[in-house]
């Protein structure tokens, strides 16, 4: 099948073989052609058809189609038939000549992009001539004024503020278990003396609650954050030490395992579409993060690994 760009006059060649033995090109043929654009009804071809090299090529033949031959996209069929011939069928598809036309656009991007040099350039090449001078030139060092190396913040400062809310929404919500109860004027002086060119690093805060309370839990998640909508932590050590951990019935560790909380009035009702936090357990069977869950009120806690330990359930009141 050959692709014709639409309303051109392109040459189209055919062969003709002998009836008699359906092999033999048939040369001195006066040949008829009919065309049928898109599936419309046969016509016959404008122009004559000519015989291609009676000698050296018996046989073939050919015919220039006109520009109101090929106007019409779609099927173009292409049927020679002569008297001592077998009938010759060709099917040609006419384009628009924007989609025909972005082969030569194609060629012209590859060829572009031949050019380009790919071996690196070396200090003697003539190319270096055309760079402009060094950029350091360009400001010189008395032109800025180098940023401090720490901040300290103070009460009229904006940051002042959020942090002052951290240390009372931690001091007003403590629990032992998870976390340390308070911010102290020691800790204060370390977070205040973080590096205020760009938010502190984990290692900058987990250094500088360390040094007001020695290691705590905050430094023991992998695998994301607390999740839930309360403000109370919740872990495998509520209610006591390791009373929450995921282990099966014969006390291995569950690693990998899904601890997913529910209110009790809403798993009890068959509800399970809208929990209130998940978090995933680590190789020991503990959990990886603790759920924020709200003081006084009972959750159900649903604990399966999927595919492999069937669910169980068990309820805790924060």
């Amino acid at each position: 099948m050959r692709i014709l760009k639409q309303s051109t006059a392109p040459i189209i060649t055919f062969l003709l073989v002998s009836s008699a033995d359906h092999v033999t090109g048939l040369t001195g043929a006066t040949v008829t052609v009919k065309l049928s654009k898109n599936g419309g009804s046969g016509a016959t071809a404008t122009n004559a058809v000519n015989q291609v090299d009676s000698v050296n090529l018996p046989g073939w033949y050919q015919i220039t189609l006109t520009a109101g031959e090929t106007n019409t996209i779609g099927d173009l069929i292409i049927r020679a038939t002569a008297t001592g011939a077998d009938q010759t069928d060709r099917l040609c598809v006419v384009e628009s000549a924007d989609i025909t036309d972005m082969d030569g656009e194609i060629d012209a991007v590859l060829t572009a992009l031949s050019a380009i040099p790919t071996a690196p350039l070396l200090s003697s090449d003539t190319r270096l001539g055309n760079l402009d001078a060094a950029i350091s030139s360009r400001l010189p060092t008395a032109g800025y004024m180098a940023p401090p190396a720490t901040v300290t913040l103070a009460a009229s400062q904006p940051l002042y503020a959020p942090a002052k809310a951290l240390d009372v929404a931690i001091t007003v919500n403590p629990t032992a278990v998870t976390v340390n109860p308070t911010l102290t004027t020691e800790e204060h002086t370390q977070l205040m003396a973080l590096p205020m060119a760009a938010a502190p690093t984990v290692a900058q805060i987990d250094t500088a609650l360390t040094v007001a309370h020695g290691s705590g839990s905050w430094k023991s998640g992998s695998g994301g954050g607390s999740t839930g909508n309360g403000i109370t932590p919740v872990n495998h050590d509520t209610g006591g030490v390791d009373a929450l951990r995921y282990l099966t019935s014969t006390g291995i560790p569950v690693d990998n395992g899904s601890i997913v909380a529910y209110l009790k009035s809403s798993y009890d009702a068959g509800n399970l579409s809208a929990p209130v936090g998940s978090i995933m357990t680590r190789s020991d069977g503990r959990w990886q993060n603790p759920l924020l869950l709200d003081h006084g009120v009972t959750y159900t806690l649903l604990c399966y690994k999927q595919g492999v330990y069937q669910a169980t359930t068990v309820e805790v009141t924060p």
